[in-house]
């Protein structure tokens, strides 16, 4: 049951820290870069640096995933 309730929260976690990205600042800025990046860079807005934040936030998530997985089927494959 622990373990059900410690993936349960980071579910919800992860459900608000998405809600909060697309409503803030960040989000806005990933949805224009999304639709028209060279408009976004013309309006001041570094490219690069959005989408590293993205990709940083991904693999944290995917992290997480992996390592509740690891623990939930009580195996680390290799490969």
């Amino acid at each position: 049951m622990q373990f059900y309730y410690l993936c349960l929260f980071c579910l919800f976690g992860r459900d608000l820290s998405d809600l909060a990205h697309r409503q803030f600042a960040l989000g806005m800025v990933v949805q224009g870069l999304r639709f028209h990046e060279a408009r976004m860079q013309a309006i001041g807005f570094p490219a690069t640096r959005y989408r590293l934040a993205c990709f940083v936030i991904s693999g944290t998530m995917c992290g997480l995933a992996g390592a509740l997985l690891a623990d939930n089927t009580d195996f680390v494959s290799p490969r």
